[in-house]
Parts: structure tokens; sequence; C-alpha cells
């Protein structure tokens, strides 16, 4: 196959034995923060290869790719996945129109054996200086390259949108930032933020201050997520998480991350859960 600048495709035997802790406990079912720890690491291994994107040209030295928004879809199929299951993937991830700092990407998972997209993920990625921490614009022999996708247009989920402001009866939970949760470019990784809201919510289904919910909110099939990322946090670092429930519906939790120091807003996160719970796994019943 011809590599192709604005597309990629990489196919994965499926063992939930690697690098990444791909299932969850409970449920012995993907998690969010991990599905999308998988993408990254299936388009960190394309973006090696140096074709699409033009991603190691692209990036200067003394940068970092950092991700800025991702709306993930989810196919509740992926959860009859375990990590037992044999199965092969193939993933897929297109270039859509670029910002002046920023490239747009659509990623989709698929399931080769039956032919279904399991996940969508629609992300906002830009690099930024590693000493300033601003955005590096795009170069000019960039933009003349992908000129033709000028125009195109993006997934309508990235596009900028007011954060509200938290409702009055919502529910906190506080966290510190461990040196674990730390990635390559020395912050807190990406899939942290998502791990905390679900901390977060399992605390507030446990002690009963969530409608229809009860138990480990993992328990409950995620749908569709939209994270925002809007600033930065470090080892050390204290957060509060306030997460709420939409009056009308109850399938929908919205969380907001901050500095507990100085208020500063990290991320804004919007989820719906299915309303039935997960089969719990057993995987002793196997031998």
């Amino acid at each position: 196959m011809v590599p192709v600048p604005d597309e990629d495709r990489i196919i994965f035997m499926y063992n939930m034995y690697n690098m990444y802790n791909m299932y969850h406990m409970f449920t012995g079912r993907w998690t969010v923060w991990n599905i999308s720890l998988f993408l990254d690491g299936a388009e960190d291994m394309a973006e090696k290869g140096g074709s699409f994107m033009d991603a190691t040209s692209l990036k200067p030295d003394n940068s970092s790719y950092v991700l800025i928004k991702q709306v993930i879809r989810i196919n509740p199929e992926i959860y009859k996945f375990h990590f037992l299951s044999d199965a092969r993937f193939k993933i897929t991830r297109q270039l859509c129109e670029p910002g002046r700092t920023t490239n747009n990407t659509v990623a989709k998972m698929f399931d080769i054996k039956s032919g279904n997209l399991l996940v969508e993920r629609c992300a906002k990625i830009g690099l930024i200086d590693n000493v300033t921490r601003k955005p590096v614009p795009h170069p000019d022999w960039f933009v003349k390259k992908y000129s033709y996708l000028y125009g195109s247009g993006s997934p309508a989920e990235l596009l900028r949108q007011t954060i509200p402001e938290p409702s009055k009866d919502c529910f906190q939970w506080r966290t510190i930032v461990r040196f674990s949760d730390m990635d390559s470019n020395f912050h807190a990784n990406q899939s942290v933020y998502v791990k905390f809201c679900f901390d977060c919510s399992t605390t507030a289904s446990l002690s009963g201050n969530l409608v229809h919910f009860t138990g480990d909110i993992n328990s409950y099939p995620l749908l569709d997520i939209s994270i925002d990322y809007l600033g930065e946090s470090f080892a050390g670092d204290e957060l509060i998480v306030v997460m709420w429930q939409d009056h009308k519906d109850v399938s929908k939790l919205s969380f907001s991350i901050y500095k507990t120091k100085d208020k500063k807003q990290l991320t804004y996160v919007v989820c719906h859960l299915g309303l039935d719970q997960l089969k719990v796994w057993n995987p002793v019943s196997k031998f």
C-alpha cells in the first residue's frame, strides 16, 4: 500500500496483556481511558513511519504534541471483548482541514472479523513549545502541501464551545496528581483526567448521590464522551473534580476539573452512559 499523507491505517492483534492495562478489574471490559490510550499507541506507531501528516518533519526540536480536544463514540459491541478474546482490529486515521496551529483528525477502530465500527475518535491536536508552553504555528511548507484540505471542513464536535459553569448542586471530589500520572510531556496524561472523572462519579454513585446509577460507574457502558483540555497539571498538584447529572437526561454526566490552588480549570467533560449494567465477566469460568 502506498502511504497517503492525509490517511493512515494499521492492524493490531488484540491482546489485553500488553503495555496498557486495558481492562477494568470489575467488569473485565475496556475502559474509555484505555481505549483512548490504545488509539494513541496505534497513531504513534503510524506517525513514526513519517508519512501521515508529515508528523516527524512537522515537529520541530523542543516541541511536543498535545491533545486539545477529543470526542469518542463507542459501539456497545466493544464491551463483548475481554482480555482473553481472540480478535484483530484495524485502525484508520484521516486528517481533516488543518487549523493555524492545530490539526483535526478522525480515527476509527474496526473489528476485522465482523467489519463493525467499534470506536470513532475525533481529535484536535497541536504542537507546543516545551519552554514557553505556547502553540507552534504550522510552517509554510505544511500549509502549502495540505492546502487542498482547506475548505473541506472538520468535525463540528471539535469547534470551540462555551464552557458552562457547574451546576449549583454539583458533587465534589478531590485527588492529587501522582508521578505515575505523568507522560513524556512531563504533565498529567490526557487519559488520567477521564479516570479522575470516573473515580469521582463512582464515589458519587456509591454514596447514593446519583439518580439510577449504583455501585461502580464503570459497570455501565460508556456510549460517548467529549473532553476539552484547557490546562496542564503536574505531580503533586491537588485537583478538585466537580460533577453534575442532567435532571432531564440521567444518562448525561458533566465534569469540570480545577487546580485547588489557583482554581484554574483544566478540563471540561461530558459523557453519556447506557442505563443497563454490563455483565460481570468471570475469567475463572473459562478454565
